[in-house]
């Protein structure tokens, strides 16, 4: 676990992973053999160091084309990577965000040191940044002569995916390991680690091995069935896995082994297995709700209190109506706001906001959507004839269970017309927003204003008003300054732009999710949900004596909202052996002091130096040291993510 760059634990807190392993042939006579794959993840004290050995041999009697692709989680990064072939021959490689080439002489190893350079038989090798055509183009040249040639690539659409492209030689082996590294996040009261298992045909020898060491006792530990579809499935999450056998060598440590034979492959995909294994589990929250472990002069401070009331909340809902969002999308939308809506908690306050190319607020005495007629003016515009209404107080709504069936009614008859007018959607929540904000702390009856929340889903781009999203993520996020509005983003489907979506969230407090147009979309929208339905503390700072940290050294140590069940995390480096310091939060109660101190602080024991993958790898365990992995250096995080 390295704490050299503390920030990376922040990376972690937005994501579980996912990864995805699958080695085929370019021909289609004899395939690739893979002989053997095994994972081994070491998870210590919430952080997962993974590595994947692939074994691949080509029993052809001419070259064929081997592919070997990770799909990282967004928070990982990779520590290690090494190819071992037989043969002496020529590689091309090409790695990261940008396409980078290399051409290099083969050795028995190549290691990934740095994101530009690899290393080779002991010489370091620097990276040529080539355009993606040119690299392939290279690539191309030497599988046409027959060589071996390894080809990595980041794919332009998941900017987590890892390929490698080989060509093995007739009767040669391959061995391809890449370790990577990711802080866990803690989301509805568990730890997840998800591994997808993809290598297209039975293998022989399949293994996935995962190490758990934690400083408190784990309290929750499941393996559910094999997840065989990317779709939920409610039976699924609950069924346990019969091949998974779990050890507990302590409280505080677990041992998770899942090697399928060759027949039991069979029997869950005639092809091959295809699935997610999923290990979920919690650490003890009533005992220690918060806890500092402290390593080689890092600390890493953990933050997640069980048992507090949650605060009110204005939770104002801003709908994609627009013309792309017709059929099956605006059914699953419907169904799934049924239930959200039955969710909501009496005392708490709710908004609708719908759009197209008009925005509309909603209100329980103007229960209908607009009646829009529309038509193209001579520059093949879309004009409306709808006039938009003043904002009413009566859009700010309480919950009660009569307002909830209005609103039911409402989102029942949603249609589906015209553009995408996102800029005006967003300005027009955060009136809402504003406008909630000075009802309620007018309302004597209330002894809290409620956190404003805003939940925007979108299926498209802006084209209405304003298209660009460099100056719509800009002009809205100043306008929350004093609105204070956590924003997240839903996007549904492959059209919408998620990375827009992802600095609009993370500008504003919030993140962004992507909602994959599937049967189980409702459920989807109602889990993201979930997850933002409970929020227990408002405002949270932490505070460290300033002659105990090193200055700069330390993440981010203010967070605008704790939801239920999730957790937070503050890295950094120490000046002294002491931490002394305190939390301070609004809470239903008002604003809420916490100290902490010696009585918080475990040290932990010296961790062993991370494990360069080999042909022979065992469990590779996280190190503390970040410098023992070659990483560059990153600027400590500040500010809102």
């Amino acid at each position: 676990m390295s704490l050299t760059h503390p920030h990376r634990w922040e990376y972690g807190l937005r994501r579980h992973p996912h990864l995805i392993l699958y080695a085929g042939d370019g021909g289609v006579d004899v395939k690739p053999d893979v002989y053997s794959l095994h994972i081994v993840s070491n998870i210590q004290y919430r952080y997962a160091s993974t590595v994947v050995t692939s074994r691949v041999a080509n029993r052809a009697n001419t070259s064929k084309e081997v592919f070997f692709t990770v799909v990282l989680p967004e928070t990982a990064f990779i520590s290690g990577f090494l190819i071992s072939c037989q043969n002496s021959a020529r590689h091309q490689v090409t790695y990261t965000g940008h396409l980078v080439s290399w051409l290099l002489k083969l050795g028995t190893s190549i290691k990934s040191r740095t994101p530009d350079t690899w290393e080779i038989d002991g010489n370091v090798y620097r990276a040529h940044v080539k355009e993606k055509e040119e690299a392939k183009k290279e690539y191309d040249a030497a599988v046409s002569s027959g060589q071996t040639a390894a080809h990595v690539v980041q794919s332009s659409r998941n900017s987590n995916r890892f390929t490698v492209s080989v060509n093995i030689e007739s009767e040669k082996k391959v061995t391809f390991n890449l370790t990577y590294e990711e802080l866990l996040k803690r989301e509805l009261s568990v730890y997840n680690h998800a591994i997808n298992i993809n290598p297209g045909q039975i293998v022989p020898d399949l293994s996935v091995e995962v190490y758990i060491n934690e400083s408190n006792k784990i309290t929750t530990l499941e393996v559910p069935a094999l997840k065989e579809s990317n779709e939920i499935n409610q039976e699924n999450v609950t069924q346990d896995n019969p091949l998974a056998k779990i050890e507990r060598p302590s409280d505080t440590s677990a041992f998770i082994r899942w090697a399928p034979t060759p027949e039991e492959q069979k029997q869950l995909n005639s092809e091959g297995v295809k699935g997610q294994l999923v290990v979920r589990y919690d650490v003890d929250r009533e005992s220690h709700p918060q806890q500092i472990l402290v390593n080689e002069g890092y600390f890493v401070h953990f933050f997640a209190p069980s048992n507090l009331p949650t605060l009110m909340k204005h939770v104002t809902f801003v709908l994609d109506v627009s013309g792309s969002m017709f059929g099956k999308k605006i059914e699953q939308l419907r169904e799934a706001m049924a239930t959200i809506l039955s969710d909501l908690r009496p005392g708490d306050f709710f908004s609708i906001v719908i759009f197209s190319t008009n925005v509309q607020v909603w209100d329980p005495e103007n229960n209908s959507p607009p009646a829009v007629d529309y038509y193209y003016n001579n520059n093949g515009e879309t004009i409306s004839d709808v006039t938009q209404p003043e904002l009413s107080r009566l859009s700010v709504v309480p919950v009660t269970p009569s307002n909830i069936r209005v609103a039911k009614e409402f989102v029942s008859r949603l249609e589906t017309y015209s553009s995408t007018n996102i800029y005006g959607a967003l300005l027009k929540a955060l009136d809402v927003v504003r406008l909630g904000h000075n009802l309620t702390s007018s309302n004597d009856v209330l002894y809290e204003s409620p956190e404003p929340m805003i939940i925007f889903l979108t299926d498209g781009q802006p084209n209405v008003e304003e298209s660009d999203p460099i100056i719509i993520t800009d002009i809205v996020t100043a306008s929350n300054n004093n609105a204070s509005a956590s924003i997240f983003c839903l996007a549904f489907g492959d059209y919408a732009d998620l990375d827009f979506l992802k600095k609009l969230s993370l500008r504003n407090s919030g993140f962004a999710r992507k909602i994959y147009e599937a049967s189980d979309a409702a459920l989807q929208l109602q889990d993201f949900y979930r997850q933002v339905a409970s929020p227990l503390l408002a405002d949270v700072s932490f505070n460290y004596t300033e002659s105990q940290v090193e200055e700069g050294s330390v993440s981010k140590t203010h967070f605008n909202t704790l939801f239920l069940g999730s957790e937070f995390v503050v890295a950094g480096k120490l000046k002294s052996t002491e931490l002394t310091g305190g939390l301070t939060a609004r809470s239903p109660n008002g604003t809420t002091s916490l100290p902490f101190g010696l009585d918080i602080i475990v040290i932990c024991p010296p961790f062993p130096p991370t494990v360069e993958p080999t042909e022979e790898h065992n469990v590779t365990n996280a190190s503390f040291n970040g410098a023992s992995l070659g990483l560059p250096n990153y600027p400590a995080a500040s500010g809102e993510r």
